[in-house]
């Protein structure tokens, strides 16, 4: 079997294994069929490529390269998921006209249950007045954060202006919260009694790790909503873990410590298991690019006399050069700032940290990214691949060196190969 591919998957196959079964129970040609249903879902990625480029069929290998992960998606699965992103929005609005008024609002919630407290301070004590309240609040932050944070669950093709407005990331400019706070400012006595560190340890913090990922006892860990491609759902995401410090670190007694430690730890160890999943799923091929060369803007290999690859295989290569390379690039760069994150959050030396830094400049820059970076310099003449290389390690490394992580004496060795780029590339 001969290939342009190097380490990965092969994409120019010219010999068939033998030991696998060619035909299926009805006689019918497998590999024909196979063929068939690639050929299929390449005609039909390149033509929501070229309804996205305006009629653009986009054959030069710029243009190429210009496909993105998203193209993918067909008409059907979009439409599908606005259909179910609206029913979604149409059973969150139903909740709020099954409760009275008088029950919706945390400020009336609030006040309501002082006022107990302060006429009947014995009876409030001792039917645990408390504990009915975090539960009664707690519906209706559930409610607000399904709201303001339901575009996580969409694809980044439906994000729009519209979701941005609405998406909050700051847990202070949520009506609860804001509700919570002018209520007990207005009290007599103690300001909140820990109720907002309980609500937050109680609804937001579940929420949020969720988002990243789910817990399932059976099935370990799932793949949560959360995008570790998608720049917008990082910084979302980071912003939100932010706020979540903030509140956690105004109650750093001994209990309020031990809380936002796990927090932190499971924060941790989600991201660094929504990395590995990607990292595992992701087939990495390195194209052999001694075997190709560039003429007339068009892939060809270097052997005399043979023909230009046809688009499916031009595709393919620009797709295991430039695009993988650019969502890859991504995936490191949105890593790199929760590691930022993480790290100013976390005072003492922890095992979950250092191992998702070395699955980060390990696993993903120096095994992955930096072998197909190298891979580039056999057809660095053309003006593309020329420059991609450096744009591509100046973007990880500066987002390392922005973030401080290059300067940490734990990260020399583990950044090395990435210095060494950013010197060399």
């Amino acid at each position: 079997e001969k290939s342009i591919v190097g380490d990965g998957q092969s994409i120019v196959p010219t010999s068939i294994n033998k030991s696998q079964p060619t035909v299926d129970e009805f006689g019918r040609d497998l590999t024909s069929m196979a063929t068939m249903a690639r050929t299929k879902r390449w005609e039909r990625r390149r033509q929501i490529f070229i309804r996205r480029r305006n009629g653009n069929s986009g054959t030069s290998i710029e243009e190429r390269t210009l496909i993105t992960n998203e193209d993918n998606i067909s008409n059907e699965e979009i439409s599908d998921w606005k259909q179910r992103h609206q029913a979604f929005s149409d059973a969150i609005a139903l909740v709020p006209m099954m409760v009275q008024d008088e029950y919706l609002s945390t400020y009336n919630l609030c006040k309501m249950f002082l006022e107990w407290e302060r006429q009947y301070p014995d009876d409030y004590k001792n039917c645990y007045a408390a504990m009915t309240l975090v539960q009664m609040i707690s519906v209706l932050v559930r409610l607000e954060l399904c709201q303001r944070w339901d575009t996580l669950a969409l694809h980044e093709s439906l994000d729009n202006d519209e979701n941005e407005k609405t998406f909050v990331s700051d847990l202070s400019k949520f009506k609860w919260c804001i509700d919570l706070n002018e209520a007990f400012s207005n009290a007599d006595g103690p300001k909140n009694n820990g109720l907002l560190t309980n609500i937050i340890h109680k609804c937001v913090v579940p929420q949020f790790t969720s988002v990243l990922t789910i817990q399932d006892m059976e099935r370990g860990n799932l793949h949560g909503l959360y995008d570790p491609f998608s720049p917008l759902q990082t910084k979302r995401l980071c912003f939100c873990c932010t706020s979540i410090l903030q509140y956690l670190d105004s109650c750093l007694n001994e209990k309020g410590s031990e809380k936002r430690n796990e927090f932190l730890e499971n924060t941790t160890k989600s991201l660094l298991s929504v990395l590995q999943y990607n990292l595992e799923s992701e087939a990495i091929p390195i194209v052999k690019s001694s075997d190709i060369t560039i003429v007339d803007d068009k892939f060809m290999p270097r052997d005399s006399g043979a023909n230009a690859y046809d688009d499916e295989t031009s595709d393919a290569i620009a797709y295991a050069m430039i695009i993988q390379t650019k969502s890859l690039s991504q995936l490191a760069v949105n890593m790199i700032d929760w590691l930022s994150v993480l790290d100013k959050a976390i005072y003492s030396p922890s095992d979950e940290l250092s191992s998702l830094t070395r699955c980060v400049f390990v696993d993903l820059v120096s095994v992955r990214i930096l072998p197909i970076i190298q891979s580039l310099h056999g057809i660095s003449s053309h003006e593309l691949f020329h420059e991609f290389p450096k744009e591509i390690i100046g973007e990880i490394y500066g987002a390392a060196t922005r973030n401080g992580l290059l300067e940490k004496n734990e990260n020399i060795l583990l950044s090395a190969p990435l210095r060494v780029a950013a010197q060399t590339t």
